[in-house]
């Protein structure tokens, strides 16, 4: 047969290197693949964490890479990070930035009130919403008071046995291979054995699960024949049904034992043969053709071999076509061309005693500039590694295929022929496509939904009052302030189509957005409308946790150590302790709604319900002593004062007083005009503050707070001025905190030390000689410790390390 080999990923996709090819389907498949690559490239989110089971009440703490092409990307530059429960209820949400190294770190807080369950992490750009079956996803396990009563719940397990024939059909006359996979109700893999039996009772194979509930065997289907698989887990027996065969079609093989070349065979039924005498294949890895190559069965031209040697590592995506560019036959395989670093360590000093200091250092070689996490947890009686997923595991492997994938640090632990042979067993089984063929064939646009995003943003229409009608020329401006002190200004100009756009926005935590829309032809009054964030609207997840739990063998250890001080569900903390509390009056709890803290200690805070004065200025005359506007005149104020008998005089007209009144809306400095346009219903809530707490106003006068409604504009009456909403800036990058024994004599030892955690460093800091040095306490109990390094230096290379000290 003829056939092509790529020598490398081919990023420039250089068609000389093909040969010609007689049809036109090749060439156009060839064409559509280097179209969807160029249009669609692929973000990858991996999320290190300290660990994967928590006590309600504990911290997670977390570090993300953010890769595309398996380097370090600068094409988004936000990462949404979301916690949530078996059901998909979004328990806790986060907006981080990117580093310079594409990466972040932070932390969860986990209510103590959270119950026991699975729960997932996830991690995602807005670009790789559109690609939802790939965005990262990791389950956890919460422990929580109501643990000791759901771990002694039992339930009659429930299994589940899949069978994946190879290529993805079975047809009649045609020996293949068939992947199993067996799991519980869990989720997880299950050991089992079966028998393969006709509808005459013949028995035409068996098979033993191997690694993780998987393994294969061989059936060559006879016409018009059903299979039937007698399964025994345990000590009982469950029947499945095997896929019924096709008539006709096209089986075919994929052979990566050797560690040069993957060699493909096909088969095609003596049945309607006429339709697969020419066939071609074409072999892409996350996008990028690397092999075609024709077949020709009638001519025995059946077989042929791709060379690995210049390919990068991860899974190679290998298709077969009919001279149609129909899809027949698909298969998955690993190119295990990856070359993972694993520091060298020296163990400076250890102690396992209580409290005891340990000291280590340790050097990587042939990496450039490395961005890494190092992580030490008590590894209680655990005496192995877990082998759970790491950098290196999710941008080769996991990151491309569909579901749940059990410890899939195992398949990168060496490169031994067992553990590849494992590794081809799980991609026989394991579910893989960003993309329909057909697409690529007409030559579609992939619909996209979600944006690249690069910084934070505000999008919205102008309209007129009321209406729908939108304004076409004008502005919005903004006053945003946030929590972490930051004080934005910025007007947009409207577009012909009635919309503002404000991008280059950088705050932490959440801010108070106050915004005005002007018409600029005339001074009716407008209505703004934005575009919701999604940050802000996210509410529900569509990722889940992959697998639940059996609460009665998953704490480990350290876990129960710590459940153990937890108190009995039902029973209280503190008893025969009588608590008394002031009832919280709505003014307290309108400023927990309303007010940020700087705002919130003040000499007076008046809520104005149900009044009938006429307009502000006579409610609060008449309700803030020593207070008054003199005179008043409709449609406007020209003096506002604290009388002199409450140490006060101010005059808030007079620009050039040095003790004038300064008033506040919705927390931005304004002039007395503005306030003349509201009513008091219009008024959720004012504040008022006279000698020192007026101080951090900058006002020697005193300072009056005013808090309109929210949804209710303020300013003339009718007009839409200075309305503010709330919005969810980035998440700040917290230190984890590691206590100092250096003293030990002279810390109390009533307290337990029972961190799980002891070392959390998800940014290190290189030696003048090139290493890197980290110390740390122990807890008063571990005897073993679990150590993880991992990262990722400029150009991609993956590091990895992890040990058990004892």
């Amino acid at each position: 047969m003829k056939s092509i080999f790529a020598i490398g990923i081919l990023p420039l996709f250089l068609w000389s290197l093909f040969a010609p090819v007689p049809d036109d389907a090749g060439i156009r498949m060839l064409k559509g693949l280097k179209k969807w690559h160029e249009e669609n490239p692929q973000e990858k989110v991996f999320v290190q964490l300290d660990r994967e089971k928590y006590i309600a009440g504990e911290t997670i703490w977390l570090k993300a890479w953010a890769t595309m092409q398996k380097k370090p990307t600068f094409l988004s530059r936000i990462v949404y990070l979301e916690l949530t429960d078996a059901k998909g209820i979004v328990i806790d949400k986060k907006m981080f930035q990117l580093d310079n190294s594409a990466s972040l770190h932070g932390a969860l807080d986990l209510s103590k009130e959270l119950p026991t369950g699975t729960y997932a992490i996830n991690a995602y750009t807005s670009w790789m919403l559109n690609y939802p079956q790939f965005v990262y996803r990791k389950t956890i396990q919460v422990y929580g008071i109501d643990f000791p009563k759901l771990a002694s719940i039992t339930t009659e397990p429930k299994f589940d046995v899949q069978f994946f024939p190879e290529g993805g059909d079975l047809v009649e006359g045609l020996k293949s291979k068939i992947g199993v996979k067996v799991t519980n109700s869990y989720g997880l893999p299950v050991h089992a054995s079966g028998v393969i039996t006709t509808t005459a009772g013949e028995k035409v194979a068996q098979f033993t699960t191997e690694h993780d509930g998987m393994t294969s065997f061989e059936l060559q289907p006879s016409p018009a024949v059903a299979y039937t698989a007698s399964v025994e887990i345990g000590n009982k027996k469950y029947t499945y049904k095997l896929p019924a065969a096709k008539p006709e079609g096209v089986v075919m093989q994929v052979t990566n034992s050797s560690a040069s070349r993957l060699f493909l065979q096909i088969q095609t039924s003596e049945k309607g043969k006429e339709k697969y005498n020419r066939l071609f294949a074409i072999a892409h890895m996350n996008g990028v053709a690397v092999f075609k190559g024709d077949f020709k069965p009638a001519e025995g031209e059946n077989a042929t071999a791709i060379l690995k040697k210049g390919l990068p590592a991860g899974i190679l995506h290998v298709t077969l076509f009919d001279t149609l560019g129909k899809p027949l036959a698909e298969r998955l395989a690993f190119i295990a061309n990856h070359e993972i670093h694993s520091p060298n360590l020296i163990i400076e000093q250890k102690s396992t005693t209580k409290r005891g200091l340990n000291t280590i250092r340790f050097k990587i070689d042939s990496v450039s500039n490395p961005n890494l996490s190092f992580a030490v947890t008590d590894a209680g009686s655990e005496t192995t590694p877990l082998l759970n997923d790491g950098l290196a595991s999710s941008l080769l492997l996991t990151s491309d295929l569909k579901g749940y994938i059990n410890k899939p640090g195992y398949y990168f632990a060496d490169k031994s022929a067992t553990t590849l042979q494992h590794l081809d067993l799980l991609l026989l089984t394991q579910g893989w496509r960003r993309f329909n063929w057909k697409q690529i064939a007409g030559d579609e646009k992939i619909a996209l939904s979600y944006p690249v995003e690069t910084n934070l943003t505000l999008k919205g229409k102008v309209t007129k009052s009321d209406r729908k009608d939108i304004i076409q020329t004008g502005t919005v401006s903004f006053i945003i302030k946030a929590e972490d002190s930051t004080t934005i200004l910025s007007t947009a100009k409207l577009t012909d189509k009635g919309e503002f756009f404000v991008d280059s926005l950088l705050f932490r935590k959440k801010a108070t957005v106050s915004y005005e829309g002007n018409n600029a032809k005339n001074s009716l009054p407008v209505d703004v409308h934005f575009y919701p964030a999604y940050i802000d609207s996210l509410k529900t997840s569509a990722y889940s946790p992959y697998t639940s739990n059996n609460w009665s063998e998953s704490a480990d250890s350290t876990i129960l150590n710590k459940l153990a001080l937890l108190p009995a569900p039902g029973k209280n903390v503190l008893e025969g302790v009588t608590i008394k509390t002031k009832r919280k009056t709505k003014a307290d709890s309108l400023q927990g709604e309303y007010v940020s803290p700087m705002y919130e200690n003040s000499d007076q805070s008046l809520v104005p319900e149900n009044t009938t004065y006429a307009n502000i200025w006579q409610y609060m005359n008449a309700q803030i002593p020593g207070f008054s506007v003199n005179p008043f005149q409709p449609g406007g104020v020209t003096s506002a004062i604290f009388n002199r008998n409450v140490g006060i005089n101010a005059i808030s007209e007079d620009a050039n007083s040095d003790r004038s009144i300064q008033f506040v809306l919705n927390e931005i400095p304004v002039t007395a005009d503005v306030i003349d346009g509201l009513l008091p219903s219009d008024v959720a809530l004012i504040k008022v503050y006279k000698g020192a707490l007026a101080f951090p106003f900058g006002s020697d006068g005193g300072a009056i707070s005013v808090y309109t409604k929210k949804g209710v504009g303020s300013g003339k009456p009718g007009d839409k001025r200075f309305a503010s909403f709330k919005k969810i800036g980035f998440e700040f990058q917290r230190e984890f905190y590691a206590p100092s024994y250096a003293n030990y004599n002279d810390i109390a030892s009533t307290e337990l030390d029972r961190r799980i955690t002891l070392l959390w460093k998800p940014t290190l800091k290189m030696e003048k000689d090139g290493s890197y040095k980290v110390s740390f306490y122990n807890n008063d109990s571990a005897k073993k410790f679990r150590l993880i390094i991992q990262g990722m230096d400029e150009n991609g290379e993956l590091i990895y390390k992890e040990q058990i000290i004892q």
